[in-house]
C-alpha cells in the first residue's frame, strides 16, 4: 500500500543529510587541501542536488498531508524551507544538523499521518459495506402498459380517445412511469401512455382533443439544425421546405396545460444506429440540452428516430440522463430492466 512508504521518505532525508555532509566535507577539504578540490564536483552543484532532494521531500510530504486532511499544516513545510535557506546561505553545518535532528521527528509524524490515512480508509470501507447492506436491491418491475405511437393526428383520434376512456384506461406521462420503475410512485389500475413523434404542426389538433377530454400525452420533439437544412423541427426556418412543425411558442402553450410532457427526438431526426458514437452523442445530448433551455423543463424521456438504435445508443442516452426511451417495436409489456427500449402500439381501438 502506498501509505507504507515511510522508508522512502526517510531515505530522502538521509540522502539530503549525506549531500549536506559532502558539502561540509568539501568545504573543509577546500580549506585544508585546496589543490585536491578540483577532483570534487563544484559546491554549487552539490548544493543544487541537496535543494532538489529537499524540495522533493517537501512535495511528497504535502501529498501525505492532503491524504490525511492536514493540508493546512505548514510545520514540516516551513522546516524544510529553513533547510533549503541554510543551503542557499552555504551554512553547511546548520543544514547538516537540521536534517539530522529533524529526520527523527519527521519519521514519527509521518507514521502518525500513515495511521490517520489508514484509519480513514478503514472507515470508508466500513461505510461502503454498511451502505451496500442497507441499500434496497434493485427489483425489476414488469407491467402491462400500452404506449400508443402516433405521428400525425389520425382522423379518428377523438374516437380512439373515447374508446380508451370507455375501456377504463387512465392516461399517464412517461415521468410517472419512470417514477413507478424507481419505486417513487404508483400507477392507476389501467394506465396508458399516448405519444406523438416528431412534433408536426398537425399535432396541435391532437392537443386540442386531449385538452377537451383532460387526457395526458407525451410529445417527442425534433429540434432541427444545419444538417437537416433547418427544414425540420421546432427551429425550422424556411417556410417552403418539408413538413410544418410546432414551434417553441406552440410547444410552451401545450406545456402550460399541465397535460403535455415533452421528450427529445434528436436534432436532425437521424438514424442513430448508423452514426459514430460521437455523432450519436451530439444528436442525443444536444437535443436534450436545447429543449431544456428553450422550454425551461427537465427532459427525461427519449424516442429513437425510425426506431433504430444500438447498444452504444442506449449507453449514451443513459449517460445523458434519460430515464426512459421508446422504440417502434410492438408490445404491451414494459419492464424497468428495459426502460430504455420500451415498446409501443399503434391503434387504441385494438387494445383490450
Amino acid at each position: 500500500m502506498e501509505f507504507n512508504s515511510n522508508k522512502n521518505k526517510i531515505s530522502i532525508l538521509m540522502s539530503v543529510a549525506v549531500v549536506a555532509s559532502i558539502l561540509l566535507a568539501g568545504y573543509i577539504v577546500s580549506k585544508v587541501y585546496p589543490a585536491e578540490i578540483n577532483t570534487q564536483p563544484p559546491p554549487s552543484v552539490l548544493r543544487a542536488l541537496a535543494k532538489q532532494e529537499a524540495a522533493s521531500l517537501k512535495l511528497e510530504l504535502y501529498n501525505y498531508q492532503i491524504k490525511a486532511g492536514e493540508a493546512d499544516n505548514f510545520e514540516h513545510s516551513d522546516k524544510i524551507d529553513g533547510i533549503i535557506t541554510a543551503l542557499d546561505c552555504q551554512s553547511y553545518w546548520l543544514a547538516f544538523f537540521e536534517i539530522d535532528i529533524y529526520s527523527e521527528k519527521l519519521s514519527d509524524d509521518l507514521a502518525k499521518l500513515n495511521a490517520k490515512i489508514a484509519q480513514a480508509e478503514i472507515d470508508r470501507i466500513k461505510a461502503l459495506k454498511a451502505y451496500k447492506q442497507e441499500a434496497p436491491k434493485a427489483v425489476n418491475k414488469t407491467i402491462q402498459l400500452p404506449i400508443l405511437l402516433y405521428h400525425k393526428t389520425p382522423g379518428n383520434f377523438a374516437a380512439q380517445l373515447d374508446a380508451l376512456l370507455a375501456k377504463g384506461y387512465t392516461t399517464i406521462s412517461m415521468a410517472q412511469l419512470e417514477n413507478y420503475f424507481d419505486g417513487l410512485g404508483q400507477l392507476p389500475a389501467k394506465p396508458v401512455v399516448i405519444t406523438f413523434d416528431d412534433g408536426f404542426s398537425d399535432q396541435s389538433a391532437a392537443f386540442s382533443l386531449l385538452l377537451q377530454k383532460n387526457m395526458k400525452a407525451t410529445f417527442y420533439i425534433v429540434v432541427g439544425g444545419e444538417k437537416s437544412g433547418w427544414c425540420i423541427g421546432a427551429t425550422r426556418r424556411p417556410q417552403n421546405c418539408g413538413d410544418s412543425y410546432l414551434d417553441w411558442t406552440q410547444i410552451r402553450e401545450m406545456i402550460k396545460s399541465g397535460l403535455i410532457e415533452i421528450g427529445a427526438h434528436t436534432i436532425n431526426h437521424a438514424n442513430l444506429a448508423s452514426l459514430s458514437p460521437a455523432d450519436q452523442t451530439k444528436e442525443i445530448v444536444d437535443s436534450k440540452t436545447i429543449i431544456e433551455n428553450e422550454l425551461g423543463v427537465k427532459i427525461t424521456t427519449f424516442a429513437y428516430p425510425y426506431g433504430r438504435y444500438s447498444q452504444a445508443t442506449i449507453d449514451i442516452a443513459l449517460k445523458a440522463g434519460f430515464k426512459s426511451a421508446v422504440t417502434t417495436a410492438s408490445g404491451l409489456t414494459q419492464s424497468s430492466a428495459n426502460r430504455l427500449t420500451l415498446t409501443r402500439v399503434r391503434d387504441a381501438l385494438l387494445l383490450p
